[in-house]
């Protein structure tokens, strides 16, 4: 039962990292022009999503190593 808990919270965790990584800029550049169009444009942008989606990969990485390095 314990190692099902821990599987559903490192998925939680990397779901929870992965959309504040994504989501996160692009709502800040609505936040900066005040315009909605924004968001679709940077979700529209295969660049961006990819871009992100490995800077959110490396974070991901970095929290799993330094959670097991901390936590044992």
């Amino acid at each position: 039962m314990k190692a099902l808990i821990a599987f559903f919270k490192a998925i939680g965790t990397t779901l929870a990292i992965y959309i504040t990584v994504v989501i996160t800029p692009a709502l800040t550049a609505v936040a900066l022009t005040g315009k909605w169009s924004m968001y679709m444009t940077c979700m529209d942008s295969g660049n961006y999503v990819a871009g992100m989606s490995f800077v959110a990969l490396l974070t991901i990485l970095m929290y799993w190593a330094l959670e097991s390095e901390f936590h044992g």
